[in-house]
């Protein structure tokens, strides 16, 4: 896989980032590379970083999804296929916001989770309220995801409690 950002891919294509943003999207797209043999992921760079992230686990979301194929161009704000854009916002906030790992922390105010996450408010106030909404059912995956982070978890706990 190859990442770029507009203003790499602008020079690679001989074009400028606004033709880029025209013909593609505003903050990111993914395509497959007939020449790379890859996918490649373009974003803006003139979004916080909080948004470049999103982007760019977005686009990755698409690929691990099985969306991206070897024929179509894929765009964060695509309006071709709103099931893939469901399915991408979703597993992107599964990804930089998961539950399990919020609620063994009880992280759940919105500066909270913008802080905790990097997310933007909007997403921290939907994580929030799904969060408060959300019942103790822990799922196979998650005990994996609970495991895989109990040092972190034990030591956010033990330095919220002690107030550091």
């Amino acid at each position: 896989m190859k990442v770029y950002s507009y203003s790499e891919f602008a020079k690679l294509i001989r074009r400028d980032t606004n033709f880029i943003i025209e013909k593609y999207d505003k903050q990111g797209f993914v395509f497959w590379s007939k020449r790379d043999n890859t996918f490649v992921i373009c974003y803006n760079t003139c979004y916080p970083f909080h948004s470049i992230r999103w982007t760019l686990m977005h686009e990755l979301s698409h690929i691990f999804l099985g969306h991206a194929t070897k024929t179509n161009v894929l765009k964060l704000h695509s309006k071709s296929n709103k099931l893939f854009e469901v399915e991408a916002e979703a597993f992107t906030k599964y990804i930089l916001c998961p539950n399990v790992v919020l609620s063994h922390c009880d992280i759940l105010e919105i500066s909270e989770i913008m802080y905790f996450c990097g997310v933007d408010k909007n997403i921290a106030l939907k994580k929030s309220i799904s969060l408060k909404k959300e019942k103790n059912n822990i799922t196979g995956l998650e005990k994996l995801i609970i495991k895989q982070f109990n040092v972190f978890i034990k030591n956010y706990i033990k330095h919220r409690k002690k107030g550091t």
